[in-house]
């Protein structure tokens, strides 16, 4: 085991347990309730270096009688947990429009273990909701978008990117292969690890990226680096797709759905309205 790893374990454990200090804070001053809080960034493959900065995200819902209201609170809220941590949180009502117009990014942190902090249910309670009612061709079609920002980059030229924008780039790539073998249906998983170990790729293109996410996490890559080719062929072939998929027919928001979100929202509303009473 490489020396700095227990270090950045001390760490990453230290780290949450802060963050957890923080946000039960926030909760008791504001009167709002987490329901879920992760580290998205181990995500992109799994253990910290010892240096890393944290940027973790949270989900809440505020006290019901605030959602009544002309004038209602910001639907985000940040908390600086220390120098090497922060964290941003979402509105419960901000989340559940997001998924359903198909952002995989609050999917993504209640699959991201471990959970720092928030209710044990939540996590599958809205992974489920989303697989019921959201709609996998709106997060392909979001995943596209995220490639197609860095469309100019890739025009053949010998490419030389921050490693970790390149791991940024591989999620939406290979969540479209992914969806592109599994024809449009459920849902890719959240790291890339689970992505690499279910995607059909070339053995030349894993080794690839398996040596970018290992070199990341012991810190051995430079500060910028030349793409690979057969990772700068991968993200060309799935921009070359991206108008077959945006040519597809999104799930339209009918009255069954929109009542089944208010659902959802109010029952985790209306929970933490008791939480508080009882308190």
């Amino acid at each position: 085991m490489d020396g700095t790893q227990p270090q950045a374990m001390q760490r990453d454990h230290a780290t949450r347990e802060e963050l957890r200090r923080r946000l039960a804070a926030v909760e008791q001053r504001k009167g709002l309730k987490v329901l879920a809080a992760s580290d998205p960034g181990m995500l992109l493959g799994g253990e910290r270096g010892a240096e890393s900065f944290v940027s973790a995200r949270f989900i809440f819902v505020r006290p019901i009688e605030e959602y009544l209201t002309l004038f209602p609170s910001d639907e985000t809220e940040q908390v600086e947990a220390s120098l090497a941590c922060e964290a941003v949180g979402w509105d419960l009502k901000k989340v559940v429009i997001a998924t359903l117009n198909g952002n995989p990014n609050p999917i993504d942190w209640v699959r991201c273990r471990p959970q720092v902090h928030g209710h044990p249910q939540f996590p599958d309670a809205l992974l489920g909701f989303a697989q019921e009612f959201g709609d996998p061709v709106r997060t392909a079609q979001i995943y596209l978008k995220q490639l197609e920002r860095h469309r100019q980059r890739f025009d053949g030229r010998p490419l030389k990117i921050v490693p970790e924008k390149l791991l940024m780039l591989l999620k939406p790539a290979l969540s479209l292969r992914w969806y592109s073998q599994n024809k449009l249906h459920g849902f890719p998983p959240a790291d890339l690890k689970g992505l690499l170990e279910e995607v059909f790729v070339r053995p030349v293109l894993r080794a690839e990226m398996e040596e970018l996410v290992t070199g990341h996490y012991k810190g051995t890559l430079p500060e910028q680096l030349e793409v690979p080719k057969p990772i700068l062929e991968l993200l060309l072939q799935e921009l070359e797709a991206g108008p077959a998929l945006k040519s597809r027919s999104k799930r339209p928001f009918t009255p069954t759905i929109m009542k089944e979100a208010d659902r959802f929202f109010l029952k985790w509303a209306v929970q933490n309205r008791s939480a508080s009473k009882g308190g």
